[in-house]
């Protein structure tokens, strides 16, 4: 009957690695719960099922944890799309200043921009410094 605990605790622990971002961490032990469920529905007493548990989840961290970490990891080395934008040149199509707000091109898209350096005029090309919320700040290139 504990192999039925063994499996509950096994779903719970995956449930866990769903909802929160351990990368792999509840799943591990979740392989442990199993492999525990299955030595107790063979009869195992209570020892070796937390023997067998402890054992396959220490294994389980320690060897598969990092090799899927690392499969993983390249979606997490990309740009987002703001820091993309950065470096980009772009072209003004509504004049900017310091002080007052202006439309620059870039990327094919139209942005709100500030200057870092003084009076920009429409169809000078500029390159985006830094983004601060929606508006880019750029200078004359």
């Amino acid at each position: 009957m504990s192999w039925i605990i063994w499996i509950i605790a096994a779903v719970i622990l995956v449930i866990l690695e769903i909802v929160t971002t351990s990368l792999f961490f509840f799943s591990c032990l979740a392989v442990g719960a199993v492999f525990a469920g299955i030595a107790s529905a063979f009869g195992a007493g209570i020892w070796i099922q937390v023997a067998i548990f402890s054992v396959v989840s220490i294994v389980s961290v320690s060897f598969i944890r990092p090799l899927l970490k690392k499969y993983m990891k390249t979606a997490d080395s990309k740009k987002s799309n703001i820091d993309e934008i950065i470096g980009k040149e772009a072209v003004v199509t509504e004049n900017i200043s310091e002080k007052s707000q202006g439309f620059v091109k870039v990327m094919g898209e139209i942005w709100s921009a500030f200057s870092e350096s003084g009076e920009i005029e429409k169809g000078s090309a500029v390159e985006v410094v830094s983004v601060q919320g929606t508006r880019l700040i750029v200078r004359k290139k």
